[in-house]
């Protein structure tokens, strides 16, 4: 892929970061992103798989974002609760109002997540294979043959994109420059994995390593405060 091209894709991840992007341009560049997906939907999932797989093994280890399951089609958190509404976040961010749409921290999720996006969350905390070679299964069983099946399966996976930066933002904050860095550093890689090349993991591993949320991040949200009583 060249530049030209893939600047489209860095668009979408700057757009999904900044809410100030204009309507108009969203449009235009998730038209774009249709089009990469289309002429190069294995390429895509190389990015995919390193860039979703990055967002969600940066969250604490005992996050339950990090421990899902796939049964039977589905997505199920470690607690047996299946994983597809605004609710999966409520266990870190709290809603302000009824109105999910009008709510400043539930906004992005409320509308539920479809259960194909959620297996590819669930196939992500393996890692980038593991999430690669989901993908790759999804694209044998319903290749993409044109614009339309192009469309529904970025519709799928970039709802897994924005659920995944949804939850690391809860703990980096708005200003966490971490996703820009990680997916231009995918994108590279994915044309050697597209290739068949070698490519060097132990950089990509040092980089998961130094955009991890700080430990005990999780516990600090969801846990009671303790108070010393005597």
């Amino acid at each position: 892929m060249t530049d030209i091209e893939t600047v489209w894709l860095q668009r979408w991840v700057t757009s999904l970061c900044d809410p100030l992007v204009d309507t108009d341009a969203r449009v235009e560049i998730d038209s774009h992103m249709v089009t990469l997906v289309a002429q190069a939907p294995h390429w895509f999932c190389a990015w995919m798989s390193g860039f979703v797989s990055d967002m969600v093994r940066s969250l604490n280890p005992e996050d339950p974002w990090r421990n899902l399951r796939e049964q039977a089609g589905f997505t199920y958190r470690p607690d047996g609760e299946r994983f597809q509404g605004y609710e999966m976040m409520t266990d870190v961010a709290v809603a302000n109002t009824e109105d999910l749409r009008s709510d400043f921290g539930l906004a992005a999720l409320a509308k539920d997540i479809h259960p194909d996006a959620a297996i590819l969350l669930a196939s992500a905390a393996g890692g980038q294979a593991t999430l690669l070679k989901r993908l790759e299964s999804t694209l044998f069983e319903n290749p993409i043959r044109d614009r339309e099946s192009a469309a529904d399966f970025f519709a799928v996976c970039g709802q897994a994109v924005r659920w995944a930066m949804r939850r690391r933002r809860e703990y980096a904050g708005m200003d966490d420059y971490w996703p820009h860095f990680i997916s231009i550093a995918w994108e590279q890689r994915a044309n050697k994995i597209e290739s068949m090349q070698p490519w060097d993991q132990a950089r990509a591993a040092r980089e998961l390593e130094n955009g991890k949320i700080m430990p005990g991040e999780y516990k600090l949200r969801t846990e009671p405060m303790g108070y010393d009583t005597h």
